[in-house]
């Protein structure tokens, strides 16, 4: 017997790192060379305030003993100026078109590995998630990006050079000026980086608060139509409010006075650093060691060195709160991901089979013991059975969305657990009960499980589904948006497009989950004379509750607390009148079965 299972599926790649330095470098790969032009700009940059302080000084004393001084004398100090000053334009505009030649493109591959990655996860992740708890994090990474790099090379690279340069430049005039100013910078940086893991830490909580109240708005908005409904709009706001005083008030004020305290700190530190200076000039100066034009320049190379160290510290500090919210937004790249990679799935119309099945909810609620069940190939299973009985389950189970504790799932003889969970998925075409549409138009919607369709497979698939209808009724026809998760449409233009779009997609394995429980009398009547064609020669399991729409099924089992306590057709299940199957029948019906139902 051939290998049902034969191939195996491309895998994904793997994640991006969790670490914010490491993250930022994966980021950029591909563009490492334009980053690195892009710090060009500022390490000359750095050198530009000294260069131009050493040429005010050389004028300067040219100018000290009162004579006019000859041509030459000054051409060299402002010749150094202005090519200082067109060299520094130049490889900042160069830094500007290595910018525009990267960075788009790294935060479009930051958003679109972040979204892939997301995606990739399995079906638990996104029952206790909040999307806009998740979209928040996908931008903060983006602007993570943005925020880190800029901190790094335009921020704190640019300031950090421009002091060491102004410092070397210091300590040539006089060695005791260099002494200060490197005594100066070690405490300050002993000081910052000390108080920079507290920070980092408090910016984390702060920034999972942020997202936290960014998922609560997006529940509130999303439901705007319910808190209408129930004139609940100052409930919610009053309930907001209380959530983010407890929260996002209580952690930023926290941080807010972190750095409140170690702004103070700085500001003294600032304070003996220009005590310090002043009185080493006026030693200097009172000894004869250094010339007018290099009191004027120690004042400049002071007041920007000031200037820097202070600028640096809120780099610093911005940095440490970019880091922290970075961190905080990385959380969402390290979670649980479906089975990808694996197996392909050949067989045109395959079977299915539950063996030995076992699963338990994470609460320990039990829904399947050792639960055995098969479809053959092309056959039409209908599954009934009270609420809780485990329908629902059954069919996250077949996609792969929960996994089982023990026992195996099979499609076409493959164990599932080794087959690639998109190409599984490409197989199985589902018609849910609460159908799921993309703020897009509808010719869109409607291809989503085959893109590559034209406008005129498109529009059949809604005729078959009795879309096209009220579609072509529409302004913009089928170029018509229907809003977030189809919204613009009523519950029945909903199920009908989700049922063109499993009539599009084609799978040999169709899934209907109360797949009419929108739709009208009538509509039901021509949706099932639609399903009847789409049915042919598929592997079906039909889900439902109003047990009319499976009279034409192959097979009919009942589930009952995770268990198979009847199977057959409609007729013979029909015949015992005492079988489930009947009871639940007579109970939709409002009576008992008669002799002429029982029969048919």
């Amino acid at each position: 017997m051939p290998d049902p299972c034969p191939t195996r599926a491309r895998s994904v790649s793997s994640p991006p790192s969790t670490h914010p330095l490491r993250f930022v470098w994966s980021a950029v790969a591909g563009f490492r060379r334009h980053h690195a032009l892009m710090l060009l700009a500022p390490a000359w940059g750095a050198l530009y305030i000294p260069v131009c302080y050493y040429a005010i000084k050389r004028i300067v004393d040219a100018l000290a003993d009162g004579r006019a001084p000859a041509w030459p004398t000054l051409a060299g100090p402002i010749a150094l100026w202005l090519a200082a000053d067109l060299s520094t334009g130049l490889l900042w505009r160069l830094s500007t078109f290595a910018a525009w030649r990267s960075e788009p493109w790294v935060r479009r591959g930051i958003v679109v590995a972040a979204v892939a990655r997301i995606l990739s996860y399995g079906h638990g992740f996104f029952q206790n998630a909040a999307v806009g708890g998740l979209v928040s994090k996908v931008k903060a990474l983006s602007d993570g990006y943005d925020d880190l790099w800029n901190q790094c090379s335009g921020g704190m690279a640019f300031l950090a050079l421009a002091m060491l340069a102004s410092a070397a430049n210091l300590a040539w005039i006089d060695v005791r000026l260099g002494l200060i100013v490197l005594g100066w910078l070690a405490l300050a940086l002993a000081l910052n980086l000390r108080m920079g893991r507290a920070v980092v830490r408090l910016v984390g909580e702060r920034s999972e608060a942020r997202h936290r109240a960014t998922a609560e708005c997006a529940d509130i908005l999303g439901n705007a139509a319910a808190v209408k409904m129930f004139a609940a709009r100052q409930v919610e706001c009053d309930r907001l409010a209380r959530s983010m005083d407890g929260d996002l008030v209580a952690k930023e004020v926290a941080s807010l006075k972190l750095d409140f305290r170690v702004g103070l700190l700085n500001d003294l530190l600032g304070l003996l650093f220009l005590a310090a200076m002043l009185a080493a000039v006026w030693h200097l100066r009172a000894g004869g060691h250094i010339s007018i034009g290099s009191v004027v320049q120690v004042f400049g190379l002071m007041f920007n060195l000031s200037l820097n160290l202070f600028l640096l510290i809120q780099e610093y500090q911005n940095l440490v709160h970019k880091l922290g919210s970075l961190h905080s937004a990385l959380s969402v790249l390290d979670a649980d991901r479906d089975e990808y990679g694996g197996l392909s799935l050949r067989a045109a119309a395959p079977g299915v089979e539950f063996q030995r099945l076992c699963f338990r909810h994470a609460d320990g609620h039990a829904v399947f013991d050792g639960l055995d069940l098969a479809v053959a190939p092309g056959e039409k299973l209908g599954i009934v059975g009270e609420t809780g009985a485990g329908k629902t389950t059954l069919v996250h189970l077949l996609l792969k969305h929960l996994r089982p504790q023990s026992g195996r799932v099979l499609v076409g003889g493959c164990d599932i657990a080794a087959v690639d969970a998109d190409c599984l998925r490409r197989a199985i075409a589902v018609i849910p009960q609460d159908i799921s549409l993309f703020h897009r138009d509808l010719r869109a919607n409607i291809a989503y499980g085959r893109p590559d369709a034209d406008d005129d497979a498109i529009e059949r698939a809604a005729r078959r589904a009795h879309a096209h209808g009220f579609i072509s009724r529409l302004p913009a026809g089928y170029a018509t948006r229907v809003g977030e998760r189809g919204i613009k449409l009523s519950g029945g233009q909903r199920q009908r497009i989700g049922i063109a779009r499993a009539l599009l997609k084609d799978a040999p394995i169709l899934v209907l989950d109360e797949a009419t429980s929108s739709l009208d009398s009538r509509t039901e009547t021509l949706i099932q004379d639609a399903l009847r064609e789409l049915l042919r020669g598929k592997t079906v399991l039909a889900i439902a509750h109003r047990l009319s729409t499976l009279k034409d099924m192959d097979r009919i089992v009942v589930l009952d607390r995770g268990r198979v306590v009847e199977s057959g057709t409609h007729a013979t299940l029909m015949a015992d009148a005492r079988s489930r199957y009947a009871a639940l029948w007579a109970a939709q019906a409002g009576r008992a079965p008669d002799a002429a139902e029982r029969a048919r």
